[in-house]
């Protein structure tokens, strides 16, 4: 359905007070006349937004003074390189007043509306550029479009760059960003949604390329076989042969591969590589969210810079637990993931305090036999990480990586449960106590005992600005605390949005979030987040480049 159109003359300015070739700005438009005929346009140029008022015009085209871009004054068109049109209105002469006729529009965006946003989101993400990239964001908003179109174009365009650019799993975290900020900024506004996106997709943006296509197996070849050989070729990190082994259109969907590669991302050779796990969990929690054709090319490419990637060689800890769980491989192969017996945090947490990880597993594998529920002992698991977390200090730089990373791997395995096997959950948890017993040093701090009272979002947001650590945590967690309407999250995120975001940062925020609302202990997570931001904080250049793309906003 194309835009719907109301059209009304709208008088400017007097006949006698337009001297040829003296622009003027009226009402936000450019007016000329030259040679007795008039011109009018948005004085804004559609490239970076400087005045149309100060550019020059010669044989019906104006040219921009910043950049030099030439747009033909009669129908608006970009004569030079992918600038966007600009905006041209028809003029006229009414009982002496020069008139323009302005449309009003309805925000049906038409088919060829959002192929014309999606090329310039492309364009955006080519250059780099925080600014455009902003303002392509704000456009396609602003025309009503939900969020998810701008995430497919994104998502697509960050795989190219990720051929130029690097052909590693950063494609992965690139990948990750945008869909943690897309899940981040649900329930936001419009405007606040221009910068959440802004601070995923700007990680993912830059050169493309293309590549070389990579060309299925001659012949049929079974699922099954296909799945052996990208076991093999995980062992002996052949990127091509895994990639070669996933080119069968479509049925990457299948049951057995996403069972093969869950599996693959908790074996042994891995024990001390969560991030292989992260990033499977990323390819899927995506694949899921939007929809499988979207990856057809992509999903063989991604999957095989994760488990192709050379794997270094183990510490001693990581040789002792590589060394039991082979020995130990009937008795995890036993263990079911449908009991449902209880069992104390603090024993886990005891657990994690052990000096050395047979140790650990020895205690680990017998709570297990004696039938403590797997999914209890993953979210104690993500709790003790979020105490942890939660008792970090400003100025801990990278410890906030090693202090949140149990929470952000039960987050990741969580979202590859549906459509796993039991094997897989049962050697997450082995995973998990690994990470927790090598970060054993970073000790869980108390929950929040602060006086619960009514909170005011606005004195957070004044508190972080300044500066003011203890007092925004205080209000933050007051917010959540006395949240009736489970709200409150979403505007904390919107505020810290503020800041310039890491892919790790984003990540973060997104597994706190969720595990808080899980576990019901998002006081717990959210006063963590809080001293984390506040130790992050970085220069504001995505928040100024996001208010340059609002202001192109008409809604």
């Amino acid at each position: 359905m194309g835009i719907k159109q109301k059209q009304q003359w709208i008088s400017l300015i007097k006949e006698n007070l337009l001297n040829n070739g003296e622009p003027k700005v009226i009402k936000g438009l450019t007016l000329f006349k030259i040679d007795n005929n008039y011109f009018a346009c948005e004085n804004r140029c559609p490239h970076m937004g400087y005045p149309m008022s100060k550019g020059t015009i010669r044989d019906s085209v104006i040219t921009c003074a910043w950049h030099n871009w030439d747009f033909d004054m009669k129908n608006g068109g970009c004569l030079k390189g992918a600038c966007k049109d600009l905006k041209t209105y028809p003029i006229k002469l009414i009982d002496g007043w020069v008139c323009v006729k302005k449309n009003s529009k309805d925000h049906l965006i038409s088919t060829k509306m959002r192929v014309s946003l999606n090329n310039h989101l492309i364009e955006s993400m080519t250059s780099g550029d925080a600014f455009t990239l902003a303002k392509g964001i704000a456009e396609w908003l602003d025309y009503g479009d939900e969020p998810k179109h701008i995430v497919r174009a994104a998502i697509q365009q960050s795989f190219k760059h990720a051929i130029a650019a690097h052909q590693s799993d950063q494609a992965v975290y690139e990948l990750q960003s945008i869909m943690d900020a897309f899940i981040l900024s649900d329930q936001m506004s419009k405007k606040e949604c221009v910068l959440t996106l802004l601070q995923g997709i700007s990680i993912a943006s830059g050169h493309a390329g293309i590549r070389p296509e990579i060309t299925p197996f001659p012949g049929k070849v079974s699922i099954a076989h296909r799945m052996q050989l990208i076991g093999r070729y995980t062992d002996d990190a052949s990127q091509l042969a895994i990639e070669r082994s996933l080119k069968f259109p479509q049925k990457f969907s299948d049951k057995a591969v996403k069972i093969t590669l869950s599996n693959l991302s908790v074996s042994n050779q891995f024990i001390e590589m969560p991030q292989v796990l992260v990033c499977i969990s990323a390819i899927y929690d995506a694949i899921e969210i939007m929809d499988f054709p979207l990856f057809e090319d992509s999903f063989p490419a991604l999957t095989a810079w994760v488990l192709g990637r050379n794997k270094p060689t183990p510490s001693p800890t990581g040789k002792e637990a590589i060394n039991w769980l082979n020995k130990n491989e009937t008795r995890l192969m036993n263990c079911s993931t449908n009991c449902e017996g209880d069992i104390d945090i603090k024993l886990i947490e005891a657990l994690c305090d052990e000096t050395h990880i047979d140790h650990v597993f020895d205690k680990l594998i017998r709570y297990l036999e004696d039938g403590v529920s797997p999914l209890l002992l993953l979210n104690h698991f993500s709790f003790i990480s979020a105490k942890k977390f939660n008792n970090l200090a400003l100025n801990n730089g990278g410890l906030w990586n090693s202090a949140s990373e149990g929470f952000r791997m039960v987050h990741s395995i969580r979202r590859l449960l549906d459509g796993s096997d039991d094997s897989f959950l049962i050697r997450s948890l082995f995973y998990l106590a690994t990470s927790l017993f090598k970060n054993r040093w970073l000790k869980g701090g108390k929950e929040w005992s602060g006086k619960i009272k009514k909170s005011n979002l606005k004195d957070f947001e004044q508190y972080f600005s300044s500066g003011s650590e203890k007092k925004a945590r205080d209000e933050a967690v007051n917010s959540i605390l006395t949240d009736k309407k489970n709200i409150s999250h979403t505007k904390i995120v919107s505020i810290l949005m503020n800041e310039n975001q890491s892919s790790m940062q984003l990540n973060t925020l997104r597994a706190a979030i969720s595990e808080g609302r899980l576990l019901n202990h998002m006081d717990t997570f959210i006063s963590g987040i809080i001293t984390y931001a506040s130790d992050m904080k970085q220069s504001q250049y995505k928040k100024s480049a996001a208010d340059f793309g609002i202001s192109y906003m008409k809604n």
